[in-house]
């Protein structure tokens, strides 16, 4: 009978709601979330027994772990093949001595040429470069570049004539005797173009081309140009040929200009039979244009906006090229000696207006023959520790109270170490996040000083030592950051107090240095604060309490003087990557607050060739999402439909959601001989839209309030027994082993 009974109620159950096979118990609890955030209550009986409580909130604590969002680790991985690559600190040129080169060849860069050209019958050798300015481009952030609107942002600038392309002969050739008849045809940038002559004199600064797209075309032929259709239906015996444009029938000899196409009749073969014939065409906006030194690369408008996709923002570089007794030559320096060809950039990118590249943006060549690329900055967003420096009174420290201190606190856990060399109270370096600075009038024979607490292992406030007054700048290491790679000599927390008769200034300075002194030097990205004593105690930032100053914190970056941040209205980086958050609003309240990255921020500058490719992966992990909602329920408390997955803990006699998921009336007792499962056993089972339509339901249930703990264990371990969930709807538990699961089968 009771073999019946059960299997009324699956069969029932499955008309109710027939089960998805892609979801069983082998897949919980992911059904229960939504873009991996908990989307469920854990539902308990409200005259449950304290073993079902305690096995709800097992599973309810266990499901809010699982909770997460997918972040990065830290900065992306940046793999490039065929190019080149390098981490460059902020406020570097990219060709700084021991990061990038400023000259690229073909084997550098893939796509490059390095070949032979055919030229009145001779060859010669010649070869790309893609050249830099040793100054320029600049990985740059806002308090190296001046911009406050780059805020926290690490961008790069380009000064002009940053960026130069050069097609360098490799021996001795006299470009000047291009003709038509016999002209220098060389891919430039990509593109063929044919030099038809120069001009006369010297030093040959100018050349006559054909520059638009070569076509060699049959008879009945189309091809695009412009946005335009171009069809070639006829060619004349004397070199004529009848072109069809967008349905328009023209006949072009030699280069003439029709709906926006400039085409030159570059070569062409006549036939008796029409099939037969065929003409090399010259398309192009234009297709032959005179070019000197100076020129934009493709006149437009022939005004640069600043934008490097502007070709008139790519001036040509031409000089010598009738120097028939020596090879070619880079640069703009005007010395005709030496044949050269190439196209620099002119463009200015130098502040937030000029829209420049941050992560993930590129500057390319013209023809996008090359680029240079930042393709990651190396710290990611959620790798940094606050650092906070604020005003605090009130405080006990040791005997004394109501102490007026400057108190420095790390968001890290042991993220500032106090410095036993500067501190005689201190054995040896001591881990702390929590430091207390406290104006002692009483020491050093009266002429005072700093004394420094913490706290210790213990949560108790340490006396560590007094940092002697002074009367000039004496740079005591007091404590250091530390906090993943940020540790040791990269950002230390200086005292030098410069007080007489208890009135003057604490300076507070952190005092950086680079991953090393070749990426960061000392002295070149100091923070310092200026924090008042008056009356033999601290009293605030600066030299007026609850007010914003410009003096009240300064920065260097990357300057021999110090320049005033106090009243910026802005968050800004500074070269090491430390963000200073919002100077004027912090500094109002008498606080500074900084965010320290876990190592020096470098930007993953790239440069590439024609067939460079970059792959970008960053490497992430599950952060742990907090739930903050209330995620445990009374069954009484859960009103049909609530719209959202239920775990519903406890038998249909104590819970009357679990009820009506077993299709039973509440209160439903063992006796009643209708469960299923039998006395000893407890009972993990799946519904799909039985209670709501859309939504799932586990019943987590058992004879007794033990057998229900059992299933909620074996549910809260689901990663250890999967292969026994796994392909179930329903299993029962007799105790929280795998040899203690066993399917529910009608």
């Amino acid at each position: 009978m009771k073999t019946k009974l059960l299997s009324a109620i699956l069969t029932a159950l499955m008309a109710i709601s027939p089960f998805v096979a892609a979801v069983d118990l082998g897949s919980y609890p992911t059904f229960l979330f939504t873009n991996h955030n908990l989307d469920a209550y854990v539902v308990v009986g409200s005259a449950a027994q304290p073993a079902d409580v305690v096995g709800a909130v097992d599973l309810a604590v266990r499901l809010a772990g699982e909770s997460y969002e997918e972040v990065s680790s830290g900065g992306s991985t940046v793999t490039v093949t065929g190019g080149k690559t390098q981490d460059i600190p902020i406020g570097y040129p990219i060709g700084a001595s021991g990061y990038l080169d400023t000259v690229f060849t073909d084997d550098d860069l893939a796509g490059l040429q390095d070949s032979t050209v055919t030229f009145q019958s001779e060859n010669y050798n010649f070869h790309d470069e893609i050249v830099f300015l040793a100054t320029s481009p600049t990985v740059t952030a806002s308090l190296n570049a001046s911009e406050d609107d780059y805020k926290t942002g690490v961008y790069m600038e380009i000064a002009t004539g940053a960026l130069a392309y050069y097609y360098v002969f490799d021996e001795a050739i006299n470009v000047s005797t291009a003709t038509t008849a016999q002209p220098l045809a060389i891919k430039f940038l990509g593109k063929t173009m044919k030099i038809t002559g120069t001009d006369p004199t010297t030093p040959h600064t100018k050349f006559t081309a054909y520059v638009g797209d070569t076509y060699s075309m049959n008879i009945g032929d189309s091809v695009t140009v412009e946005g335009k259709t171009i069809t070639l239906d006829n060619v004349g015996s004397t070199g004529s040929v009848r072109l069809t444009i967008d349905g328009t029938l023209y006949t072009v000899s030699d280069t003439e200009t029709h709906d926006g196409v400039e085409i030159t009749v570059d070569d062409y073969f006549y036939a008796d039979a029409l099939a037969e014939r065929g003409a090399t065409l010259i398309m192009g906006k234009q297709s032959s244009e005179t070019y000197q030194d100076g020129d934009a690369y493709k006149k437009v408008d022939s005004i640069c906006n600043d934008d490097p996709t502007d070709t008139d923002c790519w001036e040509w570089v031409v000089n010598g090229l009738n120097a028939a007794l020596y090879a070619g030559d880079t640069g703009d320096d005007g010395d005709d000696t030496y044949p050269t060809l190439g196209i620099k950039s002119v463009f200015v990118i130098n502040d937030d207006t000029d829209n420049p590249i941050t992560a993930g943006g590129c500057y390319k060549f013209p023809n996008d023959y090359a680029e240079v690329c930042m393709d990651a900055v190396t710290v990611s967003d959620d790798n940094y520790e606050t650092l906070t420096f604020k005003y605090q009174d009130g405080q006990t420290l040791g005997a004394a109270t109501d102490q007026k201190t400057v108190y420095i606190t790390s968001s890290v856990e042991d993220g500032l170490q106090v410095e036993a060399d500067s501190l005689t109270s201190l054995t040896t370096d001591t881990r702390t996040n929590k430091i207390w600075l406290v104006w002692n009038q009483t020491g050093f024979a009266g002429n005072g000083g700093v004394s420094v607490w913490y706290r210790n292992s213990e949560g108790a406030k340490t006396f560590a030592g007094t940092i002697a007054n002074g009367t000039s700048a004496q740079n005591n290491a007091t404590a250091r950051v530390y906090y993943g790679d940020t540790k040791s000599d990269n950002v230390e927390i200086d005292l030098d107090p410069i007080v007489a008769s208890g009135a003057g200034y604490v300076n507070i300075t952190l005092d950086i240095l680079g991953k090393s002194s070749t990426d960061l030097g000392t002295g070149q990205d100091d923070i310092k604060m200026y924090w008042k004593v008056a009356s033999e105690a601290f009293t605030n930032l600066g030299t007026t309490a609850s007010t914003e100053e410009g003096d009240e914190l300064q920065t260097k970056a990357g300057t021999t003087s110090w320049v005033n941040m106090g009243t910026k209205d802005e968050d800004h980086r500074s070269l090491y990557g430390i963000i200073i958050m919002n100077p004027n609003s912090h500094g109002s309240g008498d606080e500074a607050v900084f965010k320290v990255p876990n190592e020096q921020v470098f930007a993953t500058v790239s440069v590439k060739g024609p067939d460079s490719t970059t792959t970008v992966a960053g490497t992430g992990i599950k952060k742990v999402v907090p739930v903050t909602n209330a995620v445990a329920k009374l069954d009484t408390e859960v009103s049909l439909p609530v719209g959202k997955n239920l775990v519903l803990v406890g038998g249909p006699a104590v819970n009357k959601l679990t009820a009506q998921a077993l299709g039973l009336t509440y209160p439903t007792y063992g006796s009643s001989g209708l469960l299923p499962f039998a006395q000893g056993e407890g009972y993990v089972g799946l519904t799909d839209g039985v209670l709501e339509t859309g939504k799932y339901a586990v019943v987590v249930a058992g004879w007794e309030a033990g057998d229900t703990r059992n299933a909620c264990s074996v549910l809260q371990q689901f990663g250890t027994f999967a292969t026994q969930l796994d392909g179930n709807m329903a299993v029962k538990v007799t105790s929280v082993s795998a040899s203690g699961i066993t399917p529910v089968t009608s």
